[in-house]
């Protein structure tokens, strides 16, 4: 990985890098990133034009932002839907009204 340069990170589905407070790539997938940087602007109330390294900060800061102990606890109704939810041993998709398993062998059969 470069520092300050593009990063060489790749997820096996959009879900879970989203999740993870990845933004698609502008370089090879700028179509989605346009709009993601659209919609995540006007969601967040910052403007427009606001320049992607200071909306990659506020992402990377969202994505590290952890309780005392390490942990990220919050209550389900307080989380956007699209997050990942570690519950009962498995990891699962909050669907903004309920919890989706999520695994490799869920999606590829």
């Amino acid at each position: 990985m470069q520092p300050g340069r593009y990063t060489e990170l790749f997820f096996l589905d959009e879900a879970t890098a989203l999740a993870a407070g990845h933004r698609p790539c502008g370089m090879c997938r700028k179509p989605n990133y346009s709009a993601f940087k659209s919609i995540w602007t006007q969601a967040n109330g910052m403007p427009p034009d606001m320049p992607i390294g200071e909306m990659d900060k506020l992402l990377h800061a969202e994505r590290t932002n952890r309780l005392a102990d390490g942990a990220w606890v919050r209550r389900l109704a307080d989380l956007p839907a699209g997050v990942m939810v570690h519950w009962n041993n498995d990891i699962h998709l909050w669907s903004g009204s309920s919890l989706r398993l999520w695994a490799p062998e869920v999606l590829w059969g």
